[in-house]
């Protein structure tokens, strides 16, 4: 039997089960329509016609849908109508008339044509479409004999390649592919392995945004060139778009039907090769059930004759995920790493293929801008990969402009454009994105750390210099870019600042606190809280918290402190975790997603040691031992590894009576600003703060029990004043018979 003839059966099948998926009664010539509407004889008839193919099968159906009886049988069998057989014998007749015993598509749209007073022929005239037209279009071109069509047969394998691949080679030539940077030992494998003579073909992964997809129309933009080896010149490169082999694809068979004339086509060509973007996508792709078979499928037979030479490209996840998995499909592919090209090298892919953004944007780039893009991302945004993220903030950096008025924009963006724009990707403040040859932001202005933090917390200033030294580093540039800012553990005993000291510095700095309280982690299962469930758990890939707490924050504020407190109470596991983030400044997830913390402050709080530290020591030497205990306590609890990658280890002293002053008096500063809220000056004199720092103060549990005596004494009956009592504008403290008295001046209308 002949390929016309199967197509024709194949027609009639679908005629048949398209009337069969409605549950018609009848099997009507509109039924006809809508399956020859798919050819691609009838829609170059439309095309030419100025019409889309698609628009009349579109109305064909919904008539198909709501003016069509159904039935109420489940199991009926639709039956032909006498009018359908008549337009299969006309049709017959017509081409019998012209010669040919096969019928073509085009007969069978004149023969419907021939139908009067039809909802098929009402819907084609709509587009004026009639027999006459049909009829005369086809015999003005001729393309309707069998000798015409032979002639055209390459024409007709260059449509099919034109709707369902790109050709790459074109492409360059018109000057939308742009030359490529680098890459020769990638080039030089893909050459090698498209010269060989079995298992011809190439899968590049790498990791998304590096350029895997820029390898592929590299080549073609070399072949157009003319700069490649003998093999592989005039070959021409096609890009299979698996999106447009699947739209339309109501029935099962159509799928199949097109891959298969694709690959036919390119089989019968000896210089061509197939580029699959996102190869892992052929796995499954068309497959319905029922028998019908898969993209990938059917690519191996032709794969394993070597016929048909391919090249893919995807990234390890899905490399691993879909592709590995698949042993006979994956033997026949050769594997090309490819890395994320150097920073030297990303430059120079940036500088050569900036034009088109300039071109787009109607804006040029200072070359110093288009050389800090690739730095700062390269230093700062940790997630994404070279080339990609640099194009990116150049390309977000040029549409800002467009958000400004005309005479507002600038004509040529420069590197602090960039710089705000890497800022406001990584949530980083601008003024800590330094590059190292930055001067301007070497002699800024920058804020005094240790004078600002240790207004606020009293009696630690080593703890502060310490923090304070590291960050200077890390504006200077000058840390290890592969560490965190600062890793510290803070040792000492309950209310002597430890915490507050990572509060201050996240309010000064403008970076977000994320506190752990390790109390919540004390069993070994609950690490999945932080690192999310292993495989296997409940939990494990769940969207939300399914990657963990501390992933999913880290990635969020990448600029961060991050305060686990009173780390002794986590399950020592914990400590294992936080090795990775103290050393490569990164950390993994259990399924398998790494973030970064190299931007991050580590700050761990201990009451390590504090209790033994209580016990006066006898004689000369007391106040040693007591710190000798703290060290000891810290030294067995935590292991050498874990203490050797700390920045330091902290001791932060207990307060004495001279300091607890300062903290009363920094207590009622925060009372008056919360009463100047709500318009009521706070008035008090100095033997207030002598006598709340004679009944707060307490040597073992810090500057806790100061804010009990404050809300006991002060607050509590200030609160009923203000909500129960007449207004006030003014509130006088003073002490009276050992207790403080709270006098209330009223509000004047």
């Amino acid at each position: 039997m002949s390929k016309s003839s199967d197509r024709i059966e194949h027609i009639v099948e679908k005629t048949y089960r398209l009337s069969k998926d409605y549950k018609h009664l009848y099997v009507q010539i509109e039924h006809l329509l809508a399956v020859i509407l798919d050819s691609e004889e009838v829609e170059d008839i439309f095309l030419d016609f100025g019409i889309e193919a698609k628009d009349v099968s579109r109305k064909i159906y919904d008539y198909l849908e709501s003016e069509i009886e159904r039935s109420t049988d489940e199991d009926s069998n639709p039956q032909k109508t006498v009018m359908l057989e008549r337009v299969f014998h006309r049709a017959f007749t017509q081409a019998l008339f012209n010669g040919r015993n096969n019928l073509d598509p085009r007969d069978l749209l004149i023969s419907i044509l021939s139908e009067k007073n039809t909802p098929a022929t009402y819907m084609l005239s709509m587009y004026g479409i009639t027999r006459e037209t049909v009829v005369n279009y086809i015999s003005d071109n001729d393309k309707i004999s069998e000798s015409e069509t032979t002639k055209t047969q390459p024409s007709k394998q260059e449509r099919i390649l034109k709707k369902y691949c790109d050709n790459l080679n074109e492409l360059a030539g018109e000057g939308d592919i742009d030359p490529i940077i680098g890459r020769e030992d990638q080039l030089e494998q893909l050459v090698q392995t498209v010269a060989r003579r079995k298992k011809n073909n190439v899968i590049l992964v790498g990791e998304s945004g590096v350029g895997k997809t820029a390898i592929a129309e590299g080549l073609a933009y070399l072949i157009n060139e003319g700069r490649v080896p003998e093999i592989v010149e005039d070959n021409t490169i096609y890009s299979l778009d698996i999106g447009a082999l699947l739209a339309g694809t109501k029935f099962r068979g159509d799928f199949e039907e097109r891959i298969k004339e694709v690959l036919e086509i390119l089989e019968d060509r000896p210089k061509t090769i197939l580029f699959i973007d996102e190869i892992h996508m052929i796995m499954g792709a068309g497959n319905a059930g029922q028998g019908s078979m898969d993209v990938a499928n059917l690519l191996k037979p032709a794969l394993q004759k070597g016929k048909l030479r391919c090249i893919g490209a995807t990234t390890y996840d899905e490399y691993r995920e879909h592709f590995e998995k698949d042993k006979a499909l994956n033997r026949r592919f050769y594997k090309v790493d490819v890395p994320e090209p150097s920073v030297e090298d990303a430059k120079r892919i940036v500088v050569n293929s900036i034009s088109t953004y300039e071109l787009f944007h109607e804006i040029a780039y200072d070359k110093e801008a288009l050389h800090g893009a690739v730095d700062l991302t390269h230093q700062y945004w940790n997630n994404r990969f070279l080339p990609d993220k640099a194009f990116d903030v150049l390309d977000a950096a040029a549409a800002r402009q467009k958000l400004l008025p005309t005479e507002q924009r600038k004509h040529v963006l420069e590197l602090d454009d960039i710089r705000y724009e890497v800022a406001k990707l990584t949530r980083l403040p601008v003024d800590q994105l330094v590059l190292t040859k930055d001067s301007e932001y070497k002699k800024e202005q920058q804020v005094n750390i240790e004078r600002a933090v240790k207004a606020k917390v009293f009696g630690q200033d080593e703890a502060i210099d310490r923090l304070a030294d590291s960050i200077y580093i890390a504006k200077a540039g000058l840390k290890d870019p592969d560490k965190p800012v600062g890793c510290y553990l803070f040792t000492g005993p309950t209310g002597v600042g430890k915490t507050e000291t990572a509060k201050q510095l996240s309010d000064l700095m403008n970076m977000e606190l994320l506190r752990f309280d390790m109390s919540e982690y004390q069993e070994r299962h609950t690490i999945a809280k932080l690192i999310g469930a292993p495989p296997g758990y409940v939990g494990y890939s769940e969207g939300g918290t399914g990657s963990g707490l501390l992933i999913n924050k880290l990635e969020e504020n990448p600029n961060c402190i991050l305060l686990l407190d009173e780390i002794e109470k986590a399950h020592p596991d914990v400590s294992n975790v936080l090795l990775q983030v103290m050393d490569n400044g990164m950390v993994t997830s259990s399924d398998g997603k790494t973030v970064s913390a190299r931007n991050a402050i580590v700050i761990l709080t201990s009451n390590l040691g504090a209790r033994d530290a209580e016990k006066h020591g006898i004689g000369f030497g007391a106040s040693s031992t007591n710190t000798d205990a703290q060290i000891e306590a810290v030294s067995s609890f935590f292991a050498p590894e874990f203490r050797n990658r700390l920045d330091a280890v902290v001791q932060f002293k207990k307060l004495d009576r001279k300091l607890m002053h300062n903290v009363t008096r920094k207590f009622l500063d925060q009372l008056c600003d919360q009463l100047m809220q709500r318009a009521v000056e706070l008035r008090y004199n100095d033997q207030v703060i002598e006598w709340l720092t004679q009944k707060g103060f307490n040597e073992t549990m810090g500057a806790r029990p100061m804010a009990r005596v404050i809300n006991e004494k002060i607050k509590k009956p200030l609160a009923k004043q203000i909500l129960f009592g007449e207004d006030v504008d003014t509130v006088f403290l003073t002490i009276v018979e050992d207790d403080i008295d709270i006098e209330t001046i009223k509000a004047t209308s």
